[in-house]
């Protein structure tokens, strides 16, 4: 027998969006807005130093959904896709994540912003940021050192006289260069 979560609301939002056809939606749509976190009693103590962080993580139910679909068709695309491919609110476990920003906090109340994140059009990584994200990502792959030589490579793209050099760095050499840190 599986398992059985059940949830337990600590609080309840308050937003701009009286209904769920006021939220923008597709491809450049903004879903930037200011709302309240109003947290219940009984869990005000657990809301101790929250101050003290710039974002918070915040899971939540989509209380309006009553059933779900496994293929869902964004209104940004022309095809279908698996529902776990989407943002559809009609998902098996009807559960979603935001990260928002605390503005401040007032008693049981947490005044947040919701913006745009990091690398997306409105809030373009720097080059020190692509460069993080690009080593989190491809160090555990090619190991630190080629990772280093494949981003050298690709900033003088434009002068690259051998391909065949740029294609070998994207390929991992031995099963050791796995470690962080390369081969060693």
């Amino acid at each position: 027998m599986v398992p059985v979560f059940t949830s337990r609301p600590v609080g309840f939002v308050r937003s701009p969006y009286s209904e769920t056809k006021q939220i923008p939606k597709g491809l450049g749509a903004k879903h930037e807005a200011e709302g309240t976190l109003e947290i219940l009693p009984e869990f005000e103590p657990g809301l101790a130093d929250i101050e003290g962080f710039s974002h918070l993580f915040v899971l939540w139910e989509f209380d309006r959904s009553t059933d779900f679909d496994l293929v869902a068709s964004p209104p940004c695309d022309d095809r279908s896709h698996g529902v776990f491919a989407t943002r559809s609110p009609r998902r098996p476990n009807p559960i979603g994540l935001t990260v928002v920003q605390l503005v401040r906090r007032d008693g049981r109340a947490l005044h947040v912003f919701v913006e745009h994140c990091v690398g997306s059009l409105e809030r373009p990584l720097d080059d020190a940021g692509l460069e993080r994200k690009f080593h989190g990502l491809v160090d555990p792959v090619l190991g630190a050192q080629q990772a280093d030589a494949l981003i050298k490579s690709c900033a003088t793209l434009g002068d690259c006289a051998n391909l065949a050099e740029l294609t070998a760095l994207t390929t991992p050499r031995r099963p050791s260069a796995l470690r962080r840190g390369g081969a060693t």
